[in-house]
C-alpha cells in the first residue's frame, strides 16, 4: 500500500486522495491489489506466486500488467531493476538516482519486491514523497523532477517502463528547461 507525504507533512494512504493530488502533475498511482480485487497483498510470496502462475517472464508479465491498466504502448521501453545489499549495481544505482532528474516521457514503475520512496518536486522547493511497496505501480508525469530512494533494507525488484526509448533517458534537473503544468 502506497503512502504519500504531502507538502504539509501529512501522511495519506487513501489511494483516491493520493491520485487527486498526483493528477495535477500528470502522475497516477495504480495498485495491483485494487486492480485484481484484493487478491494480491503486500505479501511478496503471494505476488511471486501470482506472477509465476501466469507463466510469463518478468518483462512480459509487466507488459500484460500495463496492458490491463491501459498504459502499454508498442514503443514502450522496459528496464528490469534488481538491487540488493552487496550488489555491484548498488553504488551506480545510488549515483544515478540520488539526484533530481526528469524524463521527456512518462515513467512507470511497478514494484515487485522491496520498497522505495519517490520524491516528486512539484514546485520550486516543494516535494511530495510517496512510499511504494510490492503491488504498487506509479506513473510519473513527463518533465516532473523526481528521485528514488531505496527502503531501509536496500532491496528493490521493479520494472520501469517509458513511453519510448528517448523517454528513458534521464535529464539532470537543470539541463534543459522544464514545462510545469
Amino acid at each position: 500500500m502506497a503512502v504519500l507525504k504531502n507538502l504539509n507533512g501529512q501522511l495519506i494512504s487513501d489511494s483516491d486522495r493520493i491520485n487527486s493530488l498526483l493528477q495535477i502533475w500528470r502522475s497516477h498511482l495504480y495498485s495491483i491489489r485494487d486492480r485484481f480485487h484484493g487478491t494480491i497483498l503486500s505479501d511478496t510470496t503471494k505476488l511471486d506466486r501470482w506472477r509465476s502462475s501466469t507463466g510469463l517472464e518478468v518483462t512480459t508479465w509487466g507488459q500484460r500488467l500495463l496492458q490491463d491498466l491501459n498504459l502499454w504502448s508498442e514503443d514502450a521501453w522496459c528496464e528490469p531493476l534488481t538491487i540488493r545489499p552487496g550488489s555491484p549495481r548498488l553504488l551506480s544505482f545510488w549515483e544515478q538516482q540520488h539526484h533530481y532528474h526528469f524524463h521527456s516521457g512518462p515513467e512507470i514503475i511497478a514494484i515487485l519486491r522491496g520498497n522505495c520512496t519517490y520524491s516528486l518536486e512539484v514546485a520550486q522547493g516543494s516535494v511530495l514523497e510517496i512510499w511504494l511497496e510490492p503491488g504498487d505501480v506509479l506513473q510519473i508525469g513527463n518533465f516532473l523532477p523526481h528521485q528514488l530512494s531505496l527502503g531501509p533494507l536496500l532491496e528493490l525488484q521493479a520494472m520501469r517502463y517509458f513511453s519510448s526509448q528517448d523517454g528513458w533517458i534521464s535529464h539532470q534537473k537543470s539541463s534543459i528547461p522544464q514545462p510545469h503544468p
